[in-house]
């Protein structure tokens, strides 16, 4: 599998997955790709390089979350994975996170496109989801409240 690493990918974890065999294009390292202010044209390209985009806190930003979330599911094309935890964790445990969870998501992207978030160095925080599942927030949480509150009251019980 081929990799492409966005500018939060810590070097050192680059180097290290690149020393035991993973083939890792860094984008910083690439002129059009570190002029990209756009996560999209970094998607692009790894759409179009047939690599999996690897990020350390894609989804830190909600902006561009929903802007990588609905590229994918419009598109059905993608790969993605979001290491958690931020950048500002070690690049070894970046490191330990991706080589604990390897065999899941390779098992995933050889089937389907879509997005993997990678938690912690536990089973159940390898969260997976093809294009089609992938839910769109196009709305703040407060917004999607409003249409619960006008709507009629309707009792649940006889009431006076």
């Amino acid at each position: 599998m081929r990799y492409l690493a966005d500018e939060n990918f810590p070097h050192k974890a680059a180097m290290i997955l690149s020393s035991i065999g993973w083939d890792i294009r860094e984008a910083v390292f690439m002129d059009r790709l570190r002029a990209a202010d756009d996560v999209g044209v970094v998607l692009r390209y790894a759409k179009r390089s047939q690599r999996v985009l690897l990020s350390a806190d894609m989804f830190e930003d909600r902006g561009t979350r929903t802007a990588l979330r609905e590229d994918i599911r419009r598109s059905k094309r993608g790969r993605v994975i979001s290491v958690g935890g931020g950048p500002q964790q070690s690049w070894e445990k970046i490191v330990a996170k991706l080589l604990y969870h390897r065999e899941e998501f390779e098992t995933f992207f050889s089937g389907s496109h879509g997005i993997v978030q990678v938690g912690n160095l536990k089973p159940e925080t390898l969260r997976m989801q093809r294009p089609e599942q992938i839910n769109l927030l196009k709305t703040k949480p407060v917004q999607q409240g409003e249409k619960y509150l006008k709507r009629p009251h309707q009792p649940r019980h006889g009431g006076p």
